[in-house]
């Protein structure tokens, strides 16, 4: 969340309603495990939805940034790596 408000996002956590996420171009989940995962499609009473996947899309800049964090590839400017020696 704090990285998509970086980027610019305007950023909620809140219940939704099925009719909203039929209606999103994009979808993706995350945890406290600091993954990030698309969602292709879901399907909702016989309704199949896709969503838009792939590079170019929000998810795939959110994870490139996280795993580049992760990774030591981009500097953690938010103190969130902890080195183990």
């Amino acid at each position: 969340m704090e990285l998509a408000r970086d980027f610019g996002f305007q950023v909620e956590e809140r219940k939704f309603w099925v009719d909203e996420l039929l209606e999103a171009d994009e979808v993706f989940c995350t945890g406290t495990a600091v993954g990030i995962s698309e969602v292709g499609s879901v399907t909702y009473k016989d309704q199949r939805v896709d969503f838009k996947t792939g590079t170019n899309t929000v998810t795939q800049k959110l994870y490139d940034f996280i795993t580049g964090i992760q990774t030591g590839v981009l500097e953690d400017q938010k103190g969130w790596v902890v080195k183990i020696d």
